[in-house]
């Protein structure tokens, strides 16, 4: 069954987003965190290198040759989604 989840008034939209790819990552689902536009991509990209402090979230774009097999994508064209398991818009 789908499940689908909303997560308003966050004070932070990016960092409330990077804390659930941490831990939808934990939970080793696969995840597609869809961004608006390529700024917030890069913002996000940068955020998951650092977030959590003591660890690294393995993470790349759709368009990587390494997309198949890695964990968490972020990517803001529209296209064919590499993993289906969890979708961050």
């Amino acid at each position: 069954m789908t499940r689908i989840d909303f997560y308003t008034n966050a004070a932070d939209k990016l960092a409330t987003a990077c804390r659930i790819v941490v831990k939808g990552y934990q939970l080793k689902h696969r995840i597609v965190v869809a961004c608006p536009d390529a700024e917030t991509a890069q913002r996000i990209d940068r955020m998951l290198w650092t977030s959590p402090a003591t660890g690294f979230i393995p993470h790349c774009a759709a368009s990587d040759p390494l997309a198949p097999i890695t964990p968490v994508i972020v990517d803001h064209r529209d296209g064919e989604p590499v993993h289906d398991q969890v979708l961050l818009n």
